[in-house]
């Protein structure tokens, strides 16, 4: 058990890069791209929103106006979206001390904010719906000024617009005009598609375009699906302010999803991605984008606060690190390479860096909400999986050491998903990527989003296998196919009619350090169904407590 330990902690999709990158470059499988910005992308100017009202690029201040209420005018250019509001720009009539008030339609406070250093202002988690701003400076109270703040509202079209990405580096624009770093990968030249394709979105550095070495780069082309890596806002050289799986985080995804399916290179969409990837998946899957086809979340949880404090007891291992660890990249230029597309004058990823300033200590956050309440509920996968109505494979370890071994619990959650496999086992994060897993999810891809022949390609077996070899520094067989000789319709027809719970006993028992299964077995249900919950009670005294099945008579022995 020690020495399998020792290969948990490092970030699962770049240990694999080292794996896969010497057997598929010599293959000579990279993909296209390179790591300048694409034709028609946004690396040298902002060409989205900008944040005035008027489109004209200036930041309205004082109209010198009263109001029929006595107070001056002062008109903002406000940006707003789903459940926030953006001030690019103080006005230069204000003091540093100003601050922002919003009220709603009855005249109730919903929200307070000031002006950052750099003059823009973020006011977060506002009812969705009719607000009215007004700036106090000093003894001075401005009008107030009316904005529809949006809420889950779906349809982005219109706000999107024409959207061009292209091999390599480009900015995706969102509804509110924050615009998301994304790096393309493709299989073939792009007027030789369209392409099934793949969506990989977190708050990592998914869209470094220097990561040459990256595995998902390296492998989903050589499987003949083009690739679209977007870091999630206020990460990367993507605008916007970071909060660990916000809201609004989601409903991003949802536009990345509908821009990408406009692409003329474009067919069906999918979603991968292990552990943050992976749960970044269930959020945008649960906003329902018309054109994603499935997702394949891996190495997830079933909500925040069962790994920032399991049982109660906070983490402060993995659950603060790994938070400490994201929320430092997210600041302004903190992941390197972003940093270095701004020092080579990209002007959208320096002026994407503003909103930065606002990002909030997410390790205080943590701290002092230690108890299950409205900032966790909206940040966890399971208040939202009842949403997701795609076909869906989800796995995950039993006793993953990062994300946690409560993940099963999202399987009554996800009631809407039409296909549902679910294939759990004992052993770590990194198993996610096992022999096993990786053949079922090709196969899973091929029958949802590719189209095509489930049968995983015999030269990307070779691939696989000697990649997962150097990975757990021994070689081992992959699984057979589970489909090999079926059409897609009949392969399609097979996986709905299986069993959806799959569970792999024993894995490393055989071929020691290895996630290789001894068995496996198939079941209808989840809890399985000769499951019984038993509840057990605190007996005995306080100086002898003891645990019993059977419920306290009269007075508690023990109480909190």
């Amino acid at each position: 058990m020690a020495a399998k330990l020792s290969r948990s902690f490092p970030s699962t999709h770049r240990i694999l890069a080292l794996a896969l990158a010497v057997s598929i470059i010599a293959a000579g499988c990279s993909a296209t791209g390179d790591d300048e910005a694409a034709p028609g992308s946004q690396s040298d100017e902002v060409t989205a929103a900008d944040g005035d009202n008027d489109g004209d690029g200036e930041t309205s201040a004082s109209t010198g106006t009263e109001t029929d209420t006595g107070l001056e005018e002062l008109e903002l250019a406000v940006r707003p979206g789903p459940f926030q509001i953006t001030i690019d720009e103080m006005p230069s009539s204000l003091s540093p001390a100003a601050t922002i008030e919003v009220t709603d339609g009855a005249g109730a406070t919903v929200g307070q904010g000031s002006f950052a250093d750099n003059g823009t202002a973020l006011l977060r988690e506002l009812p969705p719906g009719e607000v009215t701003l007004q700036v106090v400076d000093g003894e001075t109270r401005y009008a107030g000024q009316t904005v529809n703040v949006p809420g889950e509202e779906l349809d982005a079209s219109s706000l999107i617009g024409d959207v061009e990405l292209s091999a390599g580096f480009n900015y995706i624009p969102t509804r509110d005009g924050t615009t998301l770093s994304a790096f393309v990968s493709l299989p073939g030249p792009a007027n030789a598609g369209p392409y099934p394709t793949l969506v990989e979105y977190s708050g990592y550095a998914p869209s470094d375009p220097t990561a040459a070495n990256d595995p998902n780069r390296l492998l989903i082309p050589s499987l003949g699906y083009a690739l679209v890596q977007v870091n999630v806002r206020g990460t990367g050289c993507s605008g916007g302010s970071f909060d660990a799986f916000e809201r609004i985080q989601s409903l991003d995804g949802y536009d990345v999803i509908e821009a990408v399916a406009d692409q003329p290179w474009s067919t069906k969409i999918g979603m991968w991605g292990v552990s943050y990837p992976g749960i970044m998946q269930l959020h945008v899957a649960s906003t329902q984008p018309p054109s994603l086809a499935a997702i394949a979340p891996l190495s997830v949880t079933d909500s925040v606060q069962s790994v920032l404090y399991p049982g109660g007891i906070y983490n402060d291992g993995f659950g603060e690190t790994w938070t400490d660890q994201v929320s430092s990249q997210a600041g302004s230029g903190g992941q390197a390479w972003a940093a270095d597309r701004i020092a080579r004058s990209d002007l959208t990823c320096a002026e994407n860096q503003d909103l930065r300033i606002h990002n909030p200590d997410l390790v205080d956050v943590i701290r002092t909400n230690p108890f299950v309440n409205d900032l966790s509920i909206e940040r966890s996968a399971d208040t939202y999986a009842n949403e997701i109505n795609v076909p869906t494979l989800i796995g995950g370890a039993w006793q993953d050491e990062q994300t946690g071994g409560r993940f099963p619990a999202l399987l009554e959650e996800l009631s809407n998903v039409p296909a549902l496999r679910a294939i759990m086992y004992n052993g770590l994060h990194l198993d996610a990527i096992s022999g096993e897993m990786l053949v079922r999810l090709i196969e899973f891809f091929n029958i949802y989003v590719g189209d095509r022949s489930p049968e995983v390609d015999p030269l990307v077996r070779v691939l696989i296998g000697v990649g997962l070899g150097t990975l757990f520094g021994e070689q081992f067989e992959l699984p057979p196919g589970e489909f090999d000789g079926l059409s897609v319709a009949d392969a399609k027809a097979a996986f709905e009619a299986a069993p959806p719970i799959r569970i792999l006993f024993e894995q490393g028992a055989e071929q020691p350090n290895l996630p290789v299964p001894g068995f496996q077995s198939e079941f209808e249900a989840w809890p399985l169904e000769p499951t019984e919950a038993t509840t057990w009670f605190v007996a005995g005294d306080s100086q002898n407590p003891t645990l019993s099945i059977d419920a306290p008579v009269g007075e508690v022995a023990a109480s909190f």
